[in-house]
C-alpha cells in the first residue's frame, strides 16, 4: 500500500503560521504546568485560600494520630484474644469524621493559635508517644495514687552503651542518685522533648536534663487527669 507524500504539506505556510495566541500561551504540557494555569484561571474560595498553605493544626494531627493508635490496639488485642473485631467499620467511621471535620472547617476554618508562654503547659495529645513514656518515669512523684505528691521530678544523664555503642538516658532521682530500676531511655524518646521545651539541661546538675517550667506544668496537667482517670488520654501502649 502506498504512503502519500506529506513532505509538501508539512513545509507549506498553513502548517508554518502559528497563531499569535497560541504562539503566546502555548498548553501547559506538564501537571505542573497545568495545575498552576488551572489555579491561576479559577482563584480559591476565601475559605480554601485560608486553609491552603497553613500547617495542619498540631491537636488535630494529634487527634488522628490517636484515633489511628486506638484501632491499631484494638485490632491487635481482638488478634491476640482469639475474637472478631471490626477493623474495616473502625477505619471507615475514622475516615468519615476526619471528613466531616474538614468539611466543617471549610465553611467556618478555625482559629490560628496564639503563641504559647514560655511556662504554659502543653497538651498531652500533643506530645509524642515515645516521649510521654520518659516524661511518667520522670515525674511518678506527681502522683496522687495511694501516696502523697511531693513533685520532685527526677534528671536523665546521657552515657554510651558500651555494648551497642549509642546514647542512653539514665533516669536519676532529685537527690541525684540512678533511679532504682535501671530503666534507661534512647535518644528518639528525649529529641523531641527539647524541641517541645519540656526538657533542658540544667548547668547545677552538670548538664543533665532536667523538666522547664513549661514540662512541670504539661506533667502535672497529665496526672491530675491519670488520676481521675480521664477516658479522653491517649493509649499508653498500642500493644493491647
Amino acid at each position: 500500500m502506498l504512503r502519500p507524500d506529506l513532505s509538501n504539506f508539512r513545509n507549506s505556510d498553513a502548517v508554518r503560521k502559528i497563531p499569535p495566541d497560541i504562539s503566546a500561551n502555548p498548553k501547559p504540557t506538564t501537571r505542573v504546568a497545568m495545575l498552576k494555569a488551572n489555579s491561576a484561571a479559577a482563584p480559591l474560595s476565601s475559605a480554601r485560600q485560608s486553609m491552603v498553605g497553613r500547617a495542619m493544626d498540631k491537636h488535630i494531627k494529634a487527634q488522628f494520630r490517636e484515633t489511628a493508635r486506638t484501632i491499631v490496639s484494638r485490632d491487635r488485642s481482638a488478634t491476640r484474644g482469639g475474637y472478631s473485631n471490626n477493623l474495616p467499620g473502625d477505619i471507615t467511621a475514622a475516615i468519615v469524621a476526619a471528613y466531616k471535620l474538614g468539611l466543617g472547617h471549610a465553611k467556618n476554618p478555625p482559629k490560628q493559635h496564639t503563641p504559647m508562654s514560655p511556662s504554659e503547659a502543653l497538651a498531652w495529645e500533643t506530645v509524642p508517644p515515645t516521649s510521654r513514656n520518659v516524661l511518667q518515669a520522670l515525674t511518678w512523684s506527681y502522683s496522687q495514687f495511694k501516696a502523697t505528691p511531693t513533685y520532685q521530678s527526677s534528671m536523665l544523664s546521657r552515657y554510651i552503651d558500651t555494648d551497642t555503642g549509642r546514647e542512653r538516658w539514665a533516669v536519676y532521682d532529685s537527690g541525684g542518685s540512678p533511679c532504682v530500676t535501671g530503666h534507661t531511655f534512647a535518644k528518639k524518646g528525649i529529641g523531641p522533648l527539647i524541641r517541645l521545651g519540656l526538657l533542658a539541661a540544667d548547668p547545677s546538675q552538670d548538664g543533665r536534663l532536667c523538666l522547664t517550667s513549661k514540662g512541670d506544668a504539661t506533667c502535672r496537667e497529665y496526672w491530675v487527669r491519670s488520676d481521675r482517670v480521664d477516658p479522653s488520654l491517649p493509649i499508653q501502649s498500642m500493644r493491647g
